[in-house]
């Protein structure tokens, strides 16, 4: 995903604000097709693992991975805002239930080292 910083002077600890859409996007789907790392087939177990362990940790606090991954971007801080994209408004229900799901700063750790390669 390409993103853009956005100009202006804000910043909360050393963060600029992003934004999620380009236009330089659209530019970018003219060169040639390239797979994301994490597509490649030496991730994918890796991939796979991550997955499992977010799907265990939504079913313990009751919600749907995405719930679970929305609840991560909210509990960020003030200065990040999800935007939601969807045409249905079953899922924007689904996404604004993402709100109850409280993450407890142990939870945010344990999530962040789903990532980790340690």
């Amino acid at each position: 995903m390409l993103i853009r910083r956005s100009i202006g002077g804000f910043s909360h600890q050393g963060l600029e604000p992003i934004c999620p859409f380009s236009p330089q996007r659209n530019a970018a789907q003219t060169l040639p097709k390239q797979t994301p790392p994490r597509f490649q087939p030496e991730n994918l177990e890796y991939n796979k693992t991550i997955l499992m362990r977010v799907n265990e940790m939504a079913a313990r606090k009751c919600c749907t991975p995405s719930q679970l991954a929305l609840a991560w971007v909210h509990h960020q801080g003030k200065h990040v805002c999800p935007i939601l994209g969807t045409t249905k408004i079953e899922n924007f229900n689904q996404n604004i239930e993402a709100l109850s799901v409280k993450l407890t700063t142990e939870e945010m750790i344990e999530l962040e080292s789903f990532t980790s390669k340690d």
